[in-house]
């Protein structure tokens, strides 16, 4: 017997595991592209699962020392009786972008059957349950219990930094009262407006006949009336605004400045708020 002979001998007898009428032989799985570790993490839960043998070297290396090619069957067929096993299992584990990917070759009764199967569990030791759990079927096995559902912790609000006034949303009641007054107060406004128009018409009006006179007497009239609905308007509106603005705070609002500004005949408001 050559030395080759021995060798090769050796080899096989290392590869096979202990003999069984329905023995499984695993042979490690290569990794292609993910860690070495993850690799043998799968192949090991795969195994076990099954309850297979794994073998120390990758099929493709058993094949060689059998001088054949995993393509052929007649290669498979030599190998499972190189390990005394009636059925093989191999395979590839691969980057599947935001998923791990294995694909599996299952060899029995001389043909061979391959399955591709995704892994998104965030662990190697989870990766492995999952995919026993995938291939349970295939194998005709029973599947583990799928794992409990992670609890989301409920958020916690996060206090605003010292020196900030949270912001509330104001309401729409709110915002209606306000616009509410400032139109009361430019309703006031133009009252007013029209109450100075006709005080200069009054001074400019001629005073030379009765009819003159007359019709100074009713511009006097009507500026005292629209004097006295401007101011009676701007007031008014006024008084809403201010309760809108007041409204506005207890709606938790941001700063709200109010600015009263006095004018001939009247007065006027000048408002302005930071928005979200």
């Amino acid at each position: 017997m050559t030395i080759r002979a021995l060798v090769l001998l050796a080899t096989v007898a290392a590869l096979a595991g202990p003999a069984g009428a329905d023995s499984t032989q695993v042979f490690p799985l290569a990794a292609n592209g993910v860690p070495q570790a993850r690799a043998e993490s799968l192949t090991r839960s795969l195994a076990s699962a099954i309850h297979a043998d794994v073998a120390t070297v990758p099929i493709e290396d058993a094949a060689g020392l059998l001088e054949c090619d995993i393509a052929a069957t007649p290669c498979l067929d030599a190998v499972a009786k190189s390990v005394s096993a009636t059925r093989l299992v191999y395979g590839v584990v691969s980057r599947g972008g935001a998923s791990t990917k294995v694909t599996l070759t299952r060899f029995e009764g001389g043909s061979r059957e391959q399955r591709d199967f995704e892994l998104v569990s965030p662990t190697d030791e989870a990766l492995g349950q999952e995919l026993v759990r995938a291939s349970a079927e295939w194998f005709g096995i029973t599947p583990p219990p799928a794992p409990p559902p992670t609890e989301t912790p409920p958020a916690r609000e996060v206090p605003p930094p010292s020196g900030d006034v949270r912001s509330g949303s104001i309401k729409g009641t709110t915002w209606l009262l306000l616009g509410t007054g400032l139109v009361v107060a430019g309703v006031g406004t133009g009252f007013l407006v029209s109450s100075n128009n006709i005080e200069n018409d009054v001074a400019a009006a001629p005073r030379e006949t009765v009819a003159d006179f007359q019709h100074l007497v009713e511009l006097e009239d009507k500026g005292t009336l629209h004097r006295r609905l401007g101011q009676g308007f701007a007031i008014g509106g006024t008084a809403i605004v201010a309760i809108a603005v007041w409204r506005m705070l207890v709606d938790r609002s941001r700063v709200v400045r109010v600015e009263p500004a006095p004018v001939r005949g009247g007065a006027t408001v000048s408002i302005s708020w930071e928005l979200p």
